[in-house]
């Protein structure tokens, strides 16, 4: 989904460090867990605990808090952890987006794809989340914020308010209401493009802060390819 800025030119600014990236759930479906599976989206994780634990529950917040509610918030962590810590070898596409100097990069995802991704071409990101605070953040680029939360800071302290999972966490629309949500939006008036790859703006929150006509004249969506063609994209007006 194209718009006023012609994507050469949002390449070229993406190349000189100029360039947003937003990524979800779909630019690391084909990357795979030290589970053994694909990096799941939000539906796979709930068909795994109903394939392994029995559970009959047909959303992801329900799946989480049936899951808590029976074996416990140890063992859902572990199990998330398995799921969305990403194992060796990585397909050589996160590390080419990782080795591109982007101003910023955001995502709704919790996996340690692209963290893990830059350890391979000696690139240090910096992993951020809604408990991190900004004034103590580095310097420079090389930051990643993970809005929903991110697997690797994930703990039973956190799990509920920050891990974005549970029917409750998903409601109290912490991110709008936090500093970051400033931040992320000064990031993206600044960007001179902004990429959103395999991402379907299902968040409220985020909808909100990206549609802008500011926005919208430099930013692409990137998506699979259709299956057949559509009179209407509904992510066009973003």
């Amino acid at each position: 989904l194209v718009n006023d800025l012609r994507y050469e030119d949002a390449l070229f600014y993406a190349v000189c460090g100029e360039a947003l990236f937003f990524y979800g759930a779909g630019f690391t479906a084909s990357a795979t867990s030290v589970a053994g599976d694909c990096m799941p989206v939000g539906s796979g994780i709930v068909d795994i605990i109903n394939n392994q634990y029995d559970l009959g529950v047909h959303d992801l917040a329900t799946a989480s808090e049936a899951f808590a509610a029976i074996y416990g918030d140890s063992e859902l962590i572990e199990f998330l952890q398995s799921r969305f810590t990403v194992s060796d070898p990585l397909p050589p596409i996160f590390t080419d987006i990782a080795n591109v100097n982007w101003k910023t990069i955001y995502t709704t995802n919790y996996d340690n794809v692209l963290e893990t991704a830059g350890r391979y071409i000696g690139k240090d990101y910096e992993s951020l989340t809604l408990m991190s605070d900004s004034k103590k953040t580095k310097t420079g680029a090389n930051k990643i914020f993970h809005i929903n939360g991110y697997i690797k800071s994930l703990d039973s302290s956190v799990a509920d308010d920050i891990f974005k999972l549970s029917e409750n966490s998903y409601l109290s629309n912490q991110f709008r209401k936090s500093h970051w949500a400033e931040i992320f939006f000064r990031d993206l008036l600044s960007a001179k493009a902004i990429f959103i790859v395999g991402y379907s703006l299902y968040d409220t929150d985020i909808k909100e802060i990206i549609y802008n006509p500011i926005l919208k004249k430099k930013c692409f969506i990137i998506k699979r390819p259709l299956t057949k063609p559509v009179r209407y994209e509904p992510l066009s007006k973003y």
